[in-house]
Protein backbone atom coordinates (compact mmCIF):
# COMPACT_ATOMS: atom_id res chain seq x y z
CA UNK A 1 0.00 0.00 0.00
CA UNK A 2 1.60 3.23 -0.93
CA UNK A 3 2.42 5.58 2.15
CA UNK A 4 2.45 9.53 2.38
CA UNK A 5 4.58 11.46 4.28
CA UNK A 6 1.96 13.76 5.18
CA UNK A 7 1.25 14.75 9.11
CA UNK A 8 -1.91 16.11 10.34
CA UNK A 9 -0.07 19.39 11.36
CA UNK A 10 0.70 20.09 7.64
CA UNK A 11 -3.13 19.31 6.82
CA UNK A 12 -4.51 21.09 9.67
CA UNK A 13 -2.81 24.28 8.66
CA UNK A 14 -4.52 23.83 5.44
CA UNK A 15 -7.76 23.55 6.97
CA UNK A 16 -6.92 26.49 8.68
CA UNK A 17 -6.30 28.75 5.44
CA UNK A 18 -10.33 27.88 4.57
CA UNK A 19 -9.65 25.54 1.99
CA UNK A 20 -11.91 23.14 1.74
CA UNK A 21 -11.48 19.32 1.89
CA UNK A 22 -11.14 19.27 -2.45
CA UNK A 23 -8.59 21.99 -2.56
CA UNK A 24 -6.68 20.09 0.37
CA UNK A 25 -6.71 16.92 -1.22
CA UNK A 26 -5.69 19.22 -4.81
CA UNK A 27 -2.76 20.96 -2.78
CA UNK A 28 -1.00 17.77 -1.19
CA UNK A 29 -1.63 15.71 -4.78
CA UNK A 30 -3.45 12.91 -2.85
CA UNK A 31 -7.39 11.77 -3.17
CA UNK A 32 -10.18 13.16 -1.13
CA UNK A 33 -10.67 10.12 0.66
CA UNK A 34 -7.19 9.93 2.14
CA UNK A 35 -7.81 13.53 4.00
CA UNK A 36 -11.22 13.26 5.00
CA UNK A 37 -10.16 9.91 6.67
CA UNK A 38 -7.27 11.91 7.95
CA UNK A 39 -9.59 14.70 9.06
CA UNK A 40 -11.61 12.23 10.58
CA UNK A 41 -9.22 11.00 12.47
CA UNK A 42 -7.25 13.23 13.79
CA UNK A 43 -10.35 15.67 14.72
CA UNK A 44 -9.49 18.45 12.58
CA UNK A 45 -12.15 21.16 11.97
CA UNK A 46 -12.46 22.90 8.64
CA UNK A 47 -13.55 26.73 8.64
CA UNK A 48 -14.01 26.74 4.98
CA UNK A 49 -17.59 27.57 3.75
CA UNK A 50 -20.03 27.01 1.13
CA UNK A 51 -20.19 30.39 -1.35
CA UNK A 52 -23.07 30.50 -3.59
CA UNK A 53 -23.18 33.51 -5.80
CA UNK A 54 -25.81 36.21 -5.90
CA UNK A 55 -27.23 35.11 -8.80
CA UNK A 56 -27.69 31.27 -7.84
CA UNK A 57 -28.99 32.60 -4.48
CA UNK A 58 -31.99 34.33 -6.74
CA UNK A 59 -32.63 31.74 -8.78
CA UNK A 60 -32.78 28.99 -5.64
CA UNK A 61 -35.44 31.64 -3.99
CA UNK A 62 -37.55 32.24 -6.94
CA UNK A 63 -37.98 28.66 -7.58
CA UNK A 64 -38.80 27.92 -3.96
CA UNK A 65 -41.06 31.06 -3.98
CA UNK A 66 -42.91 29.43 -7.00
CA UNK A 67 -43.32 26.59 -5.98
CA UNK A 68 -44.81 27.57 -2.29
CA UNK A 69 -47.04 29.56 -4.75
CA UNK A 70 -48.25 26.89 -6.67
CA UNK A 71 -48.32 24.24 -3.55
CA UNK A 72 -49.36 26.15 -0.54
CA UNK A 73 -49.59 22.96 1.69
CA UNK A 74 -46.33 22.18 0.51
CA UNK A 75 -44.95 25.52 2.56
CA UNK A 76 -42.34 23.94 5.51
CA UNK A 77 -43.90 25.68 8.17
CA UNK A 78 -47.18 24.68 7.43
CA UNK A 79 -46.13 21.17 7.65
CA UNK A 80 -44.32 21.41 11.00
CA UNK A 81 -46.41 21.30 14.03
CA UNK A 82 -46.47 23.71 16.64
CA UNK A 83 -47.53 22.47 20.08
CA UNK A 84 -48.60 25.92 21.72
CA UNK A 85 -50.34 26.32 18.54
CA UNK A 86 -52.01 23.79 18.54
CA UNK A 87 -53.08 23.43 21.66
CA UNK A 88 -54.86 27.13 21.18
CA UNK A 89 -56.47 25.70 18.05
CA UNK A 90 -57.89 22.63 20.60
CA UNK A 91 -59.42 25.06 23.07
CA UNK A 92 -61.15 27.35 20.29
CA UNK A 93 -62.76 24.11 18.66
CA UNK A 94 -63.74 22.73 22.52
CA UNK A 95 -65.90 26.44 23.12
CA UNK A 96 -66.89 26.05 19.14
CA UNK A 97 -65.08 29.44 18.20
CA UNK A 98 -64.79 29.33 14.08
CA UNK A 99 -61.36 30.00 12.78
CA UNK A 100 -59.12 29.63 10.23
CA UNK A 101 -55.56 27.82 10.51
CA UNK A 102 -52.76 28.96 8.42
CA UNK A 103 -54.48 31.50 6.42
CA UNK A 104 -52.94 33.80 3.49
CA UNK A 105 -53.11 37.20 3.84
CA UNK A 106 -52.47 38.08 0.49
CA UNK A 107 -49.58 40.08 0.76
CA UNK A 108 -48.28 40.94 -3.02
CA UNK A 109 -45.02 38.93 -3.40
CA UNK A 110 -45.01 36.97 -0.22
CA UNK A 111 -45.89 33.73 0.55
CA UNK A 112 -46.81 34.25 4.53
CA UNK A 113 -49.55 32.70 6.54
CA UNK A 114 -51.62 33.61 10.21
CA UNK A 115 -51.24 31.18 12.24
CA UNK A 116 -55.30 31.41 13.70
CA UNK A 117 -56.85 33.87 11.85
CA UNK A 118 -60.78 35.15 12.38
CA UNK A 119 -61.12 36.71 8.73
CA UNK A 120 -64.15 38.73 9.22
CA UNK A 121 -62.85 40.36 11.62
CA UNK A 122 -59.59 40.62 10.36
CA UNK A 123 -57.77 39.47 13.43
CA UNK A 124 -55.02 37.13 13.25
CA UNK A 125 -53.03 35.51 16.24
CA UNK A 126 -49.60 34.43 15.76
CA UNK A 127 -47.86 32.03 18.14
CA UNK A 128 -44.10 33.04 18.41
CA UNK A 129 -41.00 31.14 19.71
CA UNK A 130 -37.76 32.36 21.33
CA UNK A 131 -36.26 32.79 17.55
CA UNK A 132 -39.11 35.84 16.62
CA UNK A 133 -37.70 37.84 19.16
CA UNK A 134 -34.74 40.46 20.27
CA UNK A 135 -33.19 40.21 23.53
CA UNK A 136 -34.86 43.34 24.90
CA UNK A 137 -38.49 41.71 23.94
CA UNK A 138 -39.11 43.33 20.67
CA UNK A 139 -40.24 41.78 17.26
CA UNK A 140 -37.02 40.58 15.56
CA UNK A 141 -36.31 42.58 12.25
CA UNK A 142 -37.58 40.13 9.88
CA UNK A 143 -40.83 39.49 11.90
CA UNK A 144 -41.63 42.94 13.05
CA UNK A 145 -41.40 43.83 8.90
CA UNK A 146 -43.83 41.06 8.25
CA UNK A 147 -46.22 41.77 11.03
CA UNK A 148 -46.26 46.11 9.18
CA UNK A 149 -47.11 44.31 5.85
CA UNK A 150 -49.96 42.32 7.29
CA UNK A 151 -51.28 44.64 8.86
CA UNK A 152 -50.86 47.41 5.89
CA UNK A 153 -53.69 44.68 4.18
CA UNK A 154 -56.03 46.10 7.08
CA UNK A 155 -55.52 42.85 9.26
CA UNK A 156 -55.16 43.30 13.21
CA UNK A 157 -51.94 41.18 14.60
CA UNK A 158 -51.51 39.77 18.39
CA UNK A 159 -48.51 38.73 18.98
CA UNK A 160 -48.57 35.76 21.43
CA UNK A 161 -45.21 34.45 23.26
CA UNK A 162 -45.36 30.41 23.13
CA UNK A 163 -45.74 29.99 26.98
CA UNK A 164 -49.04 32.04 27.36
CA UNK A 165 -50.73 29.03 24.89
CA UNK A 166 -50.04 27.21 28.33
CA UNK A 167 -52.06 29.56 30.47
CA UNK A 168 -55.65 29.11 28.91
CA UNK A 169 -57.34 32.20 31.22
CA UNK A 170 -55.07 34.84 29.33
CA UNK A 171 -56.06 33.01 25.88
CA UNK A 172 -59.83 33.15 27.29
CA UNK A 173 -59.68 36.90 28.25
CA UNK A 174 -57.73 37.80 24.90
CA UNK A 175 -60.99 35.83 22.65
CA UNK A 176 -63.70 37.82 23.98
CA UNK A 177 -62.20 41.54 22.73
CA UNK A 178 -61.96 39.49 19.13
CA UNK A 179 -65.61 38.64 19.08
CA UNK A 180 -66.65 41.94 20.13
CA UNK A 181 -64.60 43.49 17.24
CA UNK A 182 -66.96 44.51 14.38
CA UNK A 183 -67.55 42.34 11.30
CA UNK A 184 -65.16 44.19 8.32
CA UNK A 185 -66.21 41.06 5.62
CA UNK A 186 -68.45 38.58 5.25
CA UNK A 187 -66.58 35.11 5.22
CA UNK A 188 -68.20 31.80 4.90
CA UNK A 189 -66.21 29.08 7.75
CA UNK A 190 -68.22 26.11 6.65
CA UNK A 191 -67.34 26.21 2.93
CA UNK A 192 -64.27 27.64 3.06
CA UNK A 193 -61.47 25.52 1.18
CA UNK A 194 -58.19 26.05 2.67
CA UNK A 195 -56.83 25.58 -1.04
CA UNK A 196 -57.66 24.44 -4.47
CA UNK A 197 -57.85 20.97 -5.49
CA UNK A 198 -55.47 18.83 -7.41
CA UNK A 199 -57.70 18.67 -9.95
CA UNK A 200 -58.00 22.18 -9.65
CA UNK A 201 -54.66 23.57 -9.92
CA UNK A 202 -54.27 20.93 -13.05
CA UNK A 203 -57.07 22.88 -14.95
CA UNK A 204 -54.77 26.75 -15.01
CA UNK A 205 -52.62 24.32 -17.13
CA UNK A 206 -52.93 23.49 -20.79
CA UNK A 207 -51.46 19.76 -21.60
CA UNK A 208 -51.30 17.73 -24.99
CA UNK A 209 -53.97 14.64 -24.85
CA UNK A 210 -53.16 11.96 -22.65
CA UNK A 211 -51.79 9.64 -25.62
CA UNK A 212 -49.57 12.28 -26.46
CA UNK A 213 -47.97 12.74 -23.34
CA UNK A 214 -47.98 9.03 -22.95
CA UNK A 215 -45.71 8.68 -25.96
CA UNK A 216 -43.83 11.85 -25.15
CA UNK A 217 -43.18 10.11 -22.00
CA UNK A 218 -41.52 6.66 -23.50
CA UNK A 219 -38.34 9.21 -24.74
CA UNK A 220 -38.05 12.56 -23.13
CA UNK A 221 -36.90 12.86 -19.51
CA UNK A 222 -40.12 14.79 -17.61
CA UNK A 223 -38.32 18.08 -16.60
CA UNK A 224 -37.21 18.13 -20.68
CA UNK A 225 -41.11 17.79 -21.11
CA UNK A 226 -42.15 20.48 -18.30
CA UNK A 227 -39.82 23.22 -19.82
CA UNK A 228 -40.90 22.72 -23.09
CA UNK A 229 -44.72 22.72 -22.26
CA UNK A 230 -43.54 25.41 -19.62
CA UNK A 231 -45.39 23.53 -16.65
CA UNK A 232 -43.83 22.89 -13.28
CA UNK A 233 -42.53 19.60 -13.15
CA UNK A 234 -44.97 18.38 -9.73
CA UNK A 235 -47.71 19.57 -11.97
CA UNK A 236 -46.72 17.44 -14.85
CA UNK A 237 -46.33 14.66 -12.64
CA UNK A 238 -49.40 15.55 -10.96
CA UNK A 239 -51.27 14.98 -14.66
CA UNK A 240 -49.43 11.64 -15.29
CA UNK A 241 -50.59 10.51 -12.01
CA UNK A 242 -53.70 11.44 -13.22
CA UNK A 243 -53.91 9.87 -16.57
CA UNK A 244 -52.66 6.39 -15.07
CA UNK A 245 -54.51 5.99 -11.52
CA UNK A 246 -56.98 8.51 -11.90
CA UNK A 247 -58.78 11.38 -9.43
CA UNK A 248 -59.13 8.94 -6.55
CA UNK A 249 -55.91 8.45 -6.25
CA UNK A 250 -54.33 11.65 -6.82
CA UNK A 251 -56.70 13.49 -4.44
CA UNK A 252 -55.55 11.23 -1.59
CA UNK A 253 -51.95 11.24 -2.57
CA UNK A 254 -52.13 15.08 -2.23
CA UNK A 255 -54.62 14.94 1.49
CA UNK A 256 -52.91 17.31 3.98
CA UNK A 257 -51.89 15.06 6.82
CA UNK A 258 -53.38 17.09 9.71
CA UNK A 259 -56.90 15.81 7.27
CA UNK A 260 -55.77 12.47 7.85
CA UNK A 261 -53.05 11.33 9.71
CA UNK A 262 -53.10 8.30 8.25
CA UNK A 263 -53.43 8.74 4.64
CA UNK A 264 -49.84 8.53 3.46
CA UNK A 265 -49.65 4.75 5.02
CA UNK A 266 -52.59 3.52 3.15
CA UNK A 267 -51.69 0.28 1.28
CA UNK A 268 -51.68 1.62 -2.49
CA UNK A 269 -51.63 -1.75 -5.02
CA UNK A 270 -52.44 -0.02 -8.02
CA UNK A 271 -48.85 1.73 -7.60
CA UNK A 272 -46.63 -1.84 -6.52
CA UNK A 273 -43.97 -2.61 -8.04
CA UNK A 274 -43.42 -6.12 -6.42
CA UNK A 275 -46.06 -8.94 -6.45
CA UNK A 276 -46.70 -9.35 -3.05
CA UNK A 277 -47.15 -13.08 -1.99
CA UNK A 278 -50.52 -13.85 0.17
CA UNK A 279 -50.23 -14.85 3.74
CA UNK A 280 -50.03 -18.12 3.11
CA UNK A 281 -47.04 -17.77 0.77
CA UNK A 282 -44.97 -15.66 2.95
CA UNK A 283 -45.62 -18.05 6.26
CA UNK A 284 -44.77 -20.90 4.39
CA UNK A 285 -41.73 -19.52 2.69
CA UNK A 286 -40.47 -17.63 6.19
CA UNK A 287 -40.67 -20.89 7.86
CA UNK A 288 -37.76 -22.71 5.08
CA UNK A 289 -35.66 -19.44 4.19
CA UNK A 290 -33.94 -16.37 5.68
CA UNK A 291 -36.05 -13.13 5.13
CA UNK A 292 -32.66 -11.92 3.19
CA UNK A 293 -33.32 -15.19 0.72
CA UNK A 294 -36.98 -13.81 0.46
CA UNK A 295 -36.11 -10.16 -0.31
CA UNK A 296 -33.85 -11.20 -3.49
CA UNK A 297 -36.42 -14.29 -4.52
CA UNK A 298 -39.32 -11.00 -4.64
CA UNK A 299 -36.61 -8.44 -5.68
CA UNK A 300 -37.27 -5.93 -2.64
CA UNK A 301 -35.40 -5.04 0.08
CA UNK A 302 -35.65 -7.01 3.61
CA UNK A 303 -37.80 -4.17 5.42
CA UNK A 304 -40.10 -4.56 2.72
CA UNK A 305 -40.69 -8.24 3.33
CA UNK A 306 -40.85 -7.12 7.58
CA UNK A 307 -43.71 -4.76 6.25
CA UNK A 308 -45.86 -7.48 4.75
CA UNK A 309 -45.09 -9.44 7.71
CA UNK A 310 -46.38 -6.68 10.33
CA UNK A 311 -49.52 -6.24 7.61
CA UNK A 312 -50.11 -10.17 7.60
CA UNK A 313 -49.82 -10.30 11.61
CA UNK A 314 -46.45 -12.43 11.15
CA UNK A 315 -44.50 -11.76 14.11
CA UNK A 316 -40.72 -11.71 12.34
CA UNK A 317 -38.92 -9.07 14.35
CA UNK A 318 -37.18 -9.64 17.65
CA UNK A 319 -39.18 -8.65 20.83
CA UNK A 320 -42.26 -8.84 19.15
CA UNK A 321 -44.97 -11.14 21.08
CA UNK A 322 -44.65 -14.48 19.53
CA UNK A 323 -41.52 -13.90 17.88
CA UNK A 324 -39.48 -17.34 19.59
CA UNK A 325 -42.56 -19.45 19.13
CA UNK A 326 -42.68 -18.00 14.83
CA UNK A 327 -40.61 -20.21 11.92
CA UNK A 328 -38.89 -16.84 11.64
CA UNK A 329 -37.00 -17.51 14.58
CA UNK A 330 -34.88 -19.83 13.55
CA UNK A 331 -32.94 -17.55 11.00
CA UNK A 332 -33.49 -14.03 12.18
CA UNK A 333 -32.32 -15.06 16.14
CA UNK A 334 -29.73 -18.01 15.02
CA UNK A 335 -28.58 -17.82 12.06
CA UNK A 336 -25.46 -19.99 12.89
CA UNK A 337 -27.88 -23.12 14.18
CA UNK A 338 -28.78 -24.06 10.19
CA UNK A 339 -28.30 -27.47 8.46
CA UNK A 340 -24.68 -25.93 7.10
CA UNK A 341 -22.87 -26.22 10.68
CA UNK A 342 -22.19 -30.20 10.27
CA UNK A 343 -18.23 -29.43 9.47
CA UNK A 344 -16.25 -30.41 11.93
CA UNK A 345 -13.29 -27.96 13.22
CA UNK A 346 -10.56 -30.08 10.70
CA UNK A 347 -12.93 -29.70 8.03
CA UNK A 348 -13.40 -26.30 8.42
CA UNK A 349 -9.18 -25.20 8.64
CA UNK A 350 -8.78 -27.63 5.47
CA UNK A 351 -11.50 -25.03 4.01
CA UNK A 352 -10.47 -22.16 5.11
CA UNK A 353 -6.38 -22.82 3.68
CA UNK A 354 -8.11 -23.24 0.05
CA UNK A 355 -10.41 -20.21 0.09
CA UNK A 356 -11.69 -17.18 1.64
CA UNK A 357 -14.61 -16.74 4.14
CA UNK A 358 -17.03 -14.94 1.24
CA UNK A 359 -16.21 -18.05 -0.92
CA UNK A 360 -17.30 -20.69 2.11
CA UNK A 361 -19.93 -18.33 2.69
CA UNK A 362 -20.88 -18.58 -1.61
CA UNK A 363 -20.35 -22.12 -1.10
CA UNK A 364 -22.69 -23.37 1.72
CA UNK A 365 -25.42 -20.22 0.70
CA UNK A 366 -24.87 -18.09 4.17
CA UNK A 367 -23.37 -14.77 5.00
CA UNK A 368 -20.05 -14.20 5.66
CA UNK A 369 -20.90 -13.11 9.21
CA UNK A 370 -22.27 -16.88 9.77
CA UNK A 371 -18.91 -18.81 8.47
CA UNK A 372 -16.84 -15.84 11.50
CA UNK A 373 -19.69 -17.63 13.66
CA UNK A 374 -18.65 -21.15 12.51
CA UNK A 375 -15.28 -20.01 13.11
CA UNK A 376 -15.68 -18.34 16.85
CA UNK A 377 -17.70 -21.20 18.04
CA UNK A 378 -14.87 -24.26 17.14
CA UNK A 379 -12.11 -21.86 18.78
CA UNK A 380 -10.32 -21.50 15.31
CA UNK A 381 -7.52 -19.13 15.72
CA UNK A 382 -5.90 -18.87 12.63
CA UNK A 383 -4.05 -16.83 10.68
CA UNK A 384 -2.76 -17.69 6.86
CA UNK A 385 1.62 -17.73 6.54
CA UNK A 386 2.40 -14.49 4.53
CA UNK A 387 1.63 -13.92 1.51
CA UNK A 388 -0.86 -16.27 1.46
CA UNK A 389 -3.86 -14.64 -0.06
CA UNK A 390 -1.52 -13.73 -3.24
CA UNK A 391 -0.60 -17.15 -3.94
CA UNK A 392 -4.52 -17.49 -3.85
CA UNK A 393 -5.38 -15.25 -5.89
CA UNK A 394 -2.70 -15.50 -8.28
CA UNK A 395 -3.87 -19.28 -8.80
CA UNK A 396 -7.31 -18.33 -9.37
CA UNK A 397 -6.45 -15.51 -11.84
CA UNK A 398 -3.79 -18.12 -13.37
CA UNK A 399 -7.26 -20.77 -13.51
CA UNK A 400 -8.83 -17.86 -14.77
CA UNK A 401 -6.68 -17.28 -17.99
CA UNK A 402 -6.57 -21.20 -18.88
CA UNK A 403 -10.10 -21.24 -18.67
CA UNK A 404 -9.99 -18.32 -21.23
CA UNK A 405 -7.40 -20.03 -23.54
Amino acid sequence: MKRFNITNEEIAALFAQGLSTKQVAAELNVKQSFIERRKFQAKIKSIAKITLSEETKKKMSDIAKKRWKDNPDARPWIKRKSPPCEKVKDWLKSKNIPFVEELDPNVPGRNFSIDIAFPDKMIGLEINGNQHYNRDGTLAPYYAEREKLIESMGWTTYQLHYSVCYKIDKIAELIPTILESPIKKEFDYINYKKSPSAIERLNKYTFPTDEELLEMDKTIPRKKIAESLNIPIHILSNKFNLIKYGESFLEEKLKISDVDPNCRRKPRPKIRKANRPNKEMLLNLIGKVSISQIARQFKVSDNAIRKWCDEYGIPCRIGQEGFEDSPAWRHAAKPHLSKKTNLSKEELIELMMKFTKCQIAKQFNVCEETVNNWIRERGITFAHPHGYWQKIYARQGWEKRRAIK
